[in-house]
């Protein structure tokens, strides 16, 4: 190994001890109330050592938030080829969204304050990093719309759909989602009785149905359909008027209704969905269970 490489890994390990140092300040403190002052003592390094890899407070938050980028993008990585469908893939990158912001509240409440900056890249005292964050965020969303894309093409997903509009949409949904569970949590259950765990669940099943292609529920409608005829046929082949009138006769009569029937009842088909295997949550990741953020 040669001197200007091993000099280059040193102020990378270097630099790498700052932005650790950071993170326990800033997260604990918050951003605004943080010091590059602390961040020298935590780190324990003369406050002028940090300017030399650092400009200013901005930018250290910054290389906070592009490490909390990485992570994102490599659990994407990972969801997407969990999955072969392009309908798999999508809901494995919403649930690993998921699970991120509930292991990692503070990288996602950094992100949060880096969309909220009005152009950060346009100030030059951070624009460094703060064009990193945005290239790596744009490779993030790349991710997300070639899922959709993928099921697109495979036919799991509407033909009708833009891949990169799907995304941003889907991404918009769960950071409002994720803001109303966390910060409105005891609104959700005492005052409404919704389980934040489900309303997660509901979330999911709201969203793919959305996206789901018609074509799937073919078959399921074809079926449906087909014992809507059955149903019409046997109430024709029903018992005579005469012990209709006879209560207790026939269980039928007082048979309870289900959300279905009026579908029955109109010779309509019900409409199914296809059943997908579900996708099992990452162990120790409590947020999908009802849990606090952190």
């Amino acid at each position: 190994m040669g001197t200007a490489e091993r000099r280059e890994r040193e102020k990378e390990h270097r630099r790498n001890e700052i932005i650790d140092a950071a993170e326990k300040v800033f997260f604990a403190k918050g951003m605004p109330n943080a010091t590059m002052g602390e961040v020298a003592d935590e780190a324990e390094l003369s406050k002028g050592t940090l300017y030399l890899y650092f400009k200013n407070k901005e930018d250290l938050y910054l290389a906070i938030i592009l490490r909390g980028l990485a992570i994102l993008e490599e659990n994407f990585k990972e969801a997407v080829a969990s999955r072969e469908d392009g309908l798999g893939k999508t809901e494995a990158i919403g649930r690993a969204f998921f699970s991120f912001c509930n292991t990692h509240p503070d990288y996602f409440q950094a992100m949060l304050h880096f969309e909220a900056s009005a152009e950060p890249a346009q100030d030059c005292a951070h624009a460094g990093y703060a064009a990193e964050c945005q290239i790596q965020t744009l490779r993030i969303m790349e991710i997300c719309s070639g899922a959709v894309q993928a099921g697109i093409n495979d036919g799991t997903l509407r033909s009708d759909l833009d891949p990169m509009k799907t995304a941003m949409t889907l991404y918009g949904m769960s950071v409002g989602l994720l803001q109303i569970v966390c910060m409105k949590r005891n609104t959700l259950e005492e005052e409404h009785k919704i389980d934040p765990g489900e309303l997660i669940e509901y979330f999911f099943e709201f969203v793919m149905h959305s996206l789901e292609a018609p074509e799937r529920e073919s078959h399921a409608w074809r079926i449906t359909r087909q014992m809507s005829s059955v149903n019409v046929v046997f109430r024709r082949l029903g018992p005579r008027s005469s012990e209709r009138e006879r209560p207790g006769r026939h269980r039928w009569r007082s048979r309870k209704r289900t959300p279905e029937a009026p579908f029955l009842a109109l010779g309509a088909p019900v409409p199914v969905r296809q059943n997908r295997a579900p996708i099992s949550e990452p162990q120790g990741t409590p947020l999908a269970a009802g849990a606090s953020c952190g």
